[in-house]
């Protein structure tokens, strides 16, 4: 009867034991599952992140790009800004030139008229 008693016992430490070791593994693989979804999680983080630099580097670029353009308009404008002043200039002069070479002109003829 102890014999019995003993092993009932026994049995009952073994199924105790069992359990507990089977809830430890539920538990490590509960942990192990959570873990997983962290880190996939945090890889996804890391994705959205990634694409989000590449497309702020992106509209940086074409910032960039449509700045530069309007500097080079803006240059083009100015060069042809100063070309028409330049041309004005240029054309004022040739008129006064003219003017002057007229008047000389006028005055020779007036000398050897007098003459």
């Amino acid at each position: 009867l102890e014999r019995q008693e003993q092993l009932k016992e026994q049995l009952e430490w073994q199924k105790e034991l069992k359990m507990r070791e089977e809830l430890e593994r539920q538990e490590q693989l509960k942990w192990q599952i959570e873990l997983k979804r962290r880190e996939e999680l945090e890889r996804q983080e890391q994705f959205k992140l990634q694409i989000e630099l590449k497309r702020r580097e992106e509209l940086e670029r074409q910032e960039q790009f449509k700045l530069q353009i309007e500097l080079k308009r803006q240059e083009e404008l100015e060069r042809q800004e100063q070309l028409k002043e330049q041309l004005k200039w240029q054309i004022e002069l040739k008129r006064r030139e003219e003017l002057e070479r007229q008047e000389q002109l006028k005055w020779q003829e007036e000398l050897k008229r007098q003459q």
